[in-house]
């Protein structure tokens, strides 16, 4: 699990642990019961930046332990995204040089497909990591508003 959170509940564990499993639900989250006070959830993939982070989750277990919740996640969505932010960029770029210097048998015309997507090699890690960030972000908010029910 690359996400692992532990974190004490000051009202009824069970209304705190309902409220965190129905935040994941309304996202669209498959919910498969492991029995009493444990579920896990399977997400439904991040295609885009602009959806909500926590589909971000590919898998998440939630564990109700007394007067604590454990959340443990992958972040399958997250991986997906960044290895699309890092390859495709570049690979677009690689594509129309090659093209524009077939068209024109000559790079020098086809440079500037180069140069488009040059700044991409720095954008595309500082994308990826921002990207998990907030995916965990997401993930301890939920978790601090469930401990507040």
């Amino acid at each position: 699990m690359e996400y692992q959170r532990t974190i004490a509940l000051q009202g009824e564990s069970e209304k705190a642990f309902a409220f965190a499993v129905n935040i994941f639900v309304q996202n669209n989250f498959l919910m498969k019961k492991l029995g009493s006070g444990e579920v896990e959830l399977t997400g439904p993939g991040m295609n885009s930046t602009h959806q909500n982070p926590l589909t971000g989750v590919s898998r998440a277990r939630l564990k109700l332990l007394r007067q604590k919740i454990q959340c443990e996640a992958e972040f399958g969505g997250v991986k997906t995204m960044q290895w699309f932010i890092i390859l495709f960029p570049p690979g677009l770029g690689l594509f129309l040089f090659v093209l524009f210097a077939l068209i024109q048998q000559n790079l020098r015309p086809a440079l500037p497909a180069l140069l488009a997507v040059s700044p991409w090699v720095i954008l595309g890690p500082m994308m990826s990591r921002w990207i998990k960030r907030r995916t965990e972000k997401a993930l301890d908010i939920l978790l601090d508003n469930a401990a507040q029910q």
